[in-house]
């Protein structure tokens, strides 16, 4: 009885592991599935694959010639194996050098465009307009911003492990080579006398190999961290963000590039005279150079690595929140300097420990860790210790460490729950193989049993996402157990067609990324009034930043098709590339009075997509500049022409889907909103008025503005905005009434939060400048041209 029961938990045991082991298999096959499907990636691993490549075909070489991992390396009858040995580590390291530049290049060139004013290509240009989108809202920039922490610490401590094992293994190797009879030799000619007196070039004759991959691994920081840094980053829009929030670290990690350019060939001096050292051709005085480079790059690595992490801005707070005496108190330069310097959330920085953001992976997005782990794999794949087979050993084991690591890394699942108890980022985004089976499986009439993971969309996965632009239809189709859309056959059709045609890993959908309680009030608050989980000008930021939009133009009656709707202009218009697909008319169904599109309607909404992206680049979100649109006559015209193309269930959602859009300012909440809808109205009567906002002026229009006294021209829809905004105590009744039970007391609680107007800029009474520009009183009516 008891063999029988050890044999069947035995065989329990082995059939759990056999599955662990199946899924780890397919998890890391998925891995690989991605990494390909992403250019950027696909480059890197196309790269580091065929290094491998190299350095297995050494791995053989070594075991037929094994002189080659002995203190005989450099005898005579080793001399041709020890050649060819150099000349794969020469091409090696060559081509990881392109590949790791190539991969960096695009960073490098726009952030020389901001600062020292090169000129962009097309592509980088675009990356450029869109950077408003990284600052979209406060909360959008803070969480990108710690994210970007998180990454660099990670990157600290990977580099910490990176250089400890292959600097111990090259300590054994320089021994080993030290011995070797022929090697000494050399040295003594060149330098007599130098290896009994330790002189400078003793050191660089034993620790040769040691301070290369030490300087190597050093110097690969600088590259990991420009990979780390978004191209958004360098736009005048995050730069202005930055400066205002006082990123310390930050501001000084986006000058990497002109670090790189200085350190860069030191390093390469450090390993073309490692190479002639170890060729046996290099002269005294290179010996002797190589060791003060080697010190100088090390020392300069590290202090370059202490300023960017603000280690000099935690020892001053250290030191400002020591105990004050009567003749000690702490700067305002010190408090603004501690708002971001090493932890930047103001919401988790109290209650999140460095091991915790050191361990926080997933919000980074796939494609930017597997970019941090190759980058510093290209390490390990380029340096092969020689003259001991333990070293050789170790540096393999390392390798294979990592690439398991590669291999196993993928995306956290994450739920709604857990979304809602965290920072919400762009909601949630589904894994787009998973999405595009489920939906396949679905059309032919099956059920789909397989895995389908969705994750947290951080600002880093948007870059991978595919976004969908459509009409709600009236009834929904369940794709599988726990995944229901409100898309027709013909929608979920194109939708796999563009999955399927796309390189993006992830898709983005509304039904999917928010909340969605099964009660409509929930769903219109998360669209209008929610505060807490504030999505507006995340919205707007959601289909900038994305890869792709697919825009799905159904077959709608009048009033609701897609170039009729104010929130779809607001999703095309923002849309980095658009996708437009078009619902053909069925035989027999003409007189129906269904329709996808008028050539009216898709002319003036694509007319409207190509003017807000050559305004793109001058796009500021309210909450970092306020409201400052140069081209201001040129937007209220704009306005009262696209207004009356489009509707909206509620009149007042119109101005909250084209007022951040044609004015150029993105709102976060309902506060800015309103500020933004009586900014503009008061803009309009001073530009009419022909005057400019001096300091008087502005203090009347405030009172008018806190008495809620409405200019007479303002648009019906902006007034009706107003009183909804101000009616919002009477709306928090009738939310009580409504079905959306669980969630009525975080819903009074936003409905009835007091308003926080913010004042405007004022102007002098001479000058129409203010903070480098125009203020909208003082606006020609040409304008400005973008």
């Amino acid at each position: 009885m008891g063999l029988r029961t050890s044999a069947r938990c035995g065989s329990g045991w082995a059939l759990s592991a056999r599955k662990k082991l199946v899924s780890r298999v397919g998890s890391s096959g998925h891995a690989v599935q991605q990494l390909w499907k992403l250019e950027e990636t696909r480059k890197l691993l196309l790269g580091t694959s065929l290094c491998l490549a190299i350095n297995l075909g050494e791995l053989l070489f070594n075991v037929i010639r094994p002189c080659v991992m002995s203190s005989a390396l450099y005898s005579s009858q080793c001399g041709d194996s020890m050649l060819a040995v150099q000349v794969l580590s020469i091409i090696k390291v060559a081509s990881m050098v392109a590949l790791v530049t190539h991969t960096c290049n695009p960073r490098l060139v726009l952030a020389g465009s901001e600062q020292l004013g090169f000129s962009l290509p097309k592509g980088l240009a675009q990356a450029k307009n869109r950077g408003w989108a990284a600052a979209s809202s406060e909360e959008v920039f803070r969480e990108l911003v710690q994210v970007t922490r998180q990454s660099q610490l990670q990157l600290i401590l990977f580099l910490a492990l990176g250089i400890m094992v292959p600097t111990a293994s090259f300590v054994a190797a320089d021994i080993a080579s030290a011995r070797s009879p022929e090697y000494r030799i050399w040295f003594e000619q060149i330098c007599p006398g130098c290896f009994e007196d330790k002189a400078l070039e003793s050191i660089a004759f034993r620790w040769r190999a040691t301070l290369a991959i030490a300087v190597a691994s050093l110097s690969s920081y600088s590259n990991s961290l420009v990979l780390i840094l978004r191209l958004e980053m360098w736009s005048p829009v995050f730069i202005e963000a930055v400066k205002k929030v006082n990123v310390v670290w930050l501001r000084r990690s986006m000058y990497t590039y002109l670090f790189q350019m200085m350190v860069g060939p030191l390093t390469v001096y450090v390993f073309a005279i490692g190479v002639k050292i170890k060729l046996m051709t290099a002269t005294r005085s290179e010996m002797a150079a190589f060791l003060w480079v080697s010190l100088a790059t090390l020392l300069v690595n590290l202090m370059y690595m202490a300023w960017t992490l603000g280690l000099d801005v935690a020892v001053v707070r250290a030191v400002s929140r020591r105990p004050a005496g009567p003749q000690h108190t702490a700067s305002s330069t010190h408090e603004d300097s501690d708002k971001l310097a090493l932890v930047t959330s103001s919401r988790s920085a109290a209650s999140q420990s460095t091991s915790k953001t050191l361990r926080q992976v997933s919000e980074a997005g796939f494609k930017t860790r597997q970019l941090h782990i190759m980058v510093n794999f290209t390490l390990l794949l380029v340096n092969t210790p020689h003259a001991s087979w333990w070293t050789f050993a170790a540096v393999w084991v390392c390798r294979l460490i990592t690439i398991a690591g590669i291999l196993m890394t993928r995306d956290k699942p994450y739920t709604m729950d857990e979304l809602q108890e965290s920072e919400p980022g762009f909601g949630l985004v589904v894994d787009s193989s998973h999405l595009r089976a489920a939906i396949r499986t679905w059309l032919a009439g099956e059920t789909y049993t397989g895995p389908l993971l969705k994750t947290r969309g951080s600002y880093f996965c948007m870059d991978d996402t595919l976004t969908v632009s459509y009409r709600w239809q009236g009834e929904e189709a369940e794709i599988c157990p726990g995944l229901r859309l409100n898309m027709s056959r013909w929608q979920l059709a194109e939708l796999e067609k563009a999955i399927s045609n796309s390189s993006c890993i992830y898709v983005w959908i509304d039904k999917v990324a928010l909340p969605q309680d099964g009660c409509k009030l929930q769903r219109t608050l998360l669209a209008r009034l929610n505060d807490r989980m504030p999505l507006r000008a995340r919205m707007m930021a959601v289909y900038a930043s994305s890869r792709v939009t697919l825009a799905m133009r159904s077959l709608e009656q009048d009033q609701s098709r897609y170039h009729q709707r104010a929130w779809t202009l607001q999703e095309l218009c923002n849309a980095r590339e658009v996708q437009i697909v078009t619902q053909a008319i069925p035989e027999g169904a003409e007189e129906s009075g269904l329709l996808a599109v008028t050539p009216k309607e898709a002319s003036d909404f694509l007319d409207a997509r190509k003017w807000h992206q050559r305004r793109a680049a001058q796009c500021r979100p309210y909450w970092l500049s306020g409201f400052r649109v140069a081209d201001l006559e040129s937007s209220f015209d704009y306005y009262g022409r696209i207004a009356t193309q489009v509707f909206c269930k509620y009149k007042e959602d119109k101005v909250r889907a084209l007022y951040p859009l044609i004015f150029n300012t993105p709102c976060e909440n309902e506060s800015e909103m309103l500020d933004l809808v009586l900014d503009v109205s008061m803009s309009k009567s001073s530009m009419s008025e022909s005057c400019m906002m001096t300091q008087s002026r502005f203090d009347v229009a405030r009172q008018a503005r806190s008495t809620a006294e409405l200019a007479e021209d303002m648009p019906e829809e902006a007034r009706a905005f107003v009183a909804s905004v101000k009616s919002k105590g009477q709306r928090a009744g009738q939310i009580e009434a409504d079905d959306c039970a669980d969630g009525d007391e975080e819903v009074r609680a936003i409905t009835t939060e007091p308003m926080n107007i913010r004042p405007l800029p004022v102007a002098s009474a001479n000058t129409a400048e203010f903070d480098g520009m125009q203020l909208p009183g003082a606006v020609s009516s040409a304008g400005r041209t973008f």
